[in-house]
C-alpha cells in the first residue's frame, strides 16, 4: 500500500515536470514526438497497483484514478494517430506499454467494481476498444521494428 502512495504522489509531480517541459520545449524533435504517448502510462500504473495493493478499496479512488487515467489515455491516443504515420524511429515503442497498461487497468477497475457490488456495463466496450487498440498497436510497432532493423543501408 505503501508504495501505492509513492506512486501516486509521484505520478502527480511527474506530470507537472512532464507538462511544463513539453509547454517550454516548443519545438519537440520528429522522433521523439512518439515519447509524448507515455502520458498514458503512469495514472494507469497507479490505478492497477492501487487494485492489486490497497485493501479495503475506495470506489470512490478508483473511480477517480479511473477518469484521470482515461482523460491521458484519449490525450495519448490523440498524440499517437499524429504521430504514427510519420517517418519510423525508435520512439515508437511508445505506442505500446502505456495502451496495453491503460487496457489492463480498464479490466482490472470493470472486475473490482463488480467485485465490490457496483458494477459498471459501460465499462466493458471500453475495455474490448482498449484492448483491440493496444493489440494492434504492439503489432504495428513490432512490424516497424522488424521492417527498420531488417532495411538495407541506403546506397551511396
Amino acid at each position: 500500500a505503501a508504495a501505492f502512495w509513492f506512486g501516486l504522489v509521484s505520478l502527480a509531480v511527474l506530470l507537472v515536470i512532464v507538462t511544463m517541459r513539453y509547454v517550454k520545449v516548443k519545438e519537440v524533435p520528429a522522433p521523439a514526438k512518439p515519447l509524448i504517448c507515455i502520458y498514458a502510462a503512469p495514472a494507469s500504473l497507479c490505478l492497477a497497483g492501487y487494485i492489486q495493493s490497497v485493501a479495503p478499496k475506495s470506489q470512490a479512488m478508483i473511480f477517480g484514478l479511473l477518469a484521470v487515467a482515461t482523460v491521458l489515455y484519449v490525450f495519448a491516443l490523440i498524440q499517437c494517430a499524429m504521430c504514427i504515420t510519420k517517418p519510423f524511429a525508435p520512439s515508437f515503442a511508445a505506442f505500446t506499454f502505456p495502451f496495453v497498461i491503460s487496457g489492463i487497468a480498464a479490466k482490472q477497475s470493470m472486475a473490482c467494481l463488480a467485485k465490490l457490488g457496483n458494477p459498471q456495463p459501460w465499462l466493458k466496450p471500453v475495455v474490448l476498444c482498449e484492448t483491440i487498440i493496444a493489440t494492434v498497436l504492439v503489432v504495428y510497432t513490432l512490424v516497424r521494428f522488424i521492417m527498420f532493423l531488417t532495411a538495407k543501408p541506403a546506397q551511396k
